[in-house]
């Protein structure tokens, strides 16, 4: 298994690096554990509502996995 340090990244950057080594093991890759870090940040999921997030100032995310 690969190990990989990706230290601080940004969310949405993140995201499509670790789709990337997704579609890497499909297509035979060693498996990966990927290690980082972001600066805050919240996650809206589908069923995210307004009273959720109330008071948060920071940056936030649309998210396909749950929030």
């Amino acid at each position: 298994m690969r190990i990989l340090d990706w230290g601080l990244v940004e969310y949405e950057s993140s995201v499509a690096r670790q789709l990337e080594e997704l579609e890497a093991v499909f297509a035979g890759a060693e498996d990966a554990l990927i290690v980082c870090t972001h600066p805050p940040v919240v996650t809206l999921g589908r069923a995210t509502s307004d009273e959720d997030i109330h008071g948060w100032t920071g940056a936030q995310v649309a998210s396909s996995r749950g929030g």
